[in-house]
């Protein structure tokens, strides 16, 4: 999660091999995804 450590939002489109991510870091998306598709309309809410 790079982009929040930098102060910027991050999306996480998870896959079989990044799952098990939250038992080894602090650092958490700020949205979740399972499609690229719907990475549009987590930013269109962002901007509301």
């Amino acid at each position: 999660m790079g982009a929040k450590l930098a102060g910027l939002r991050s999306i996480w489109i998870p896959d079989a091999a990044a799952v098990e991510y939250r038992d080894l870091s602090d650092v958490h998306p700020d949205a979740v995804v399972s499609r690229l598709m719907d990475v549009v309309d987590v930013i269109d809410g962002w901007r509301r």
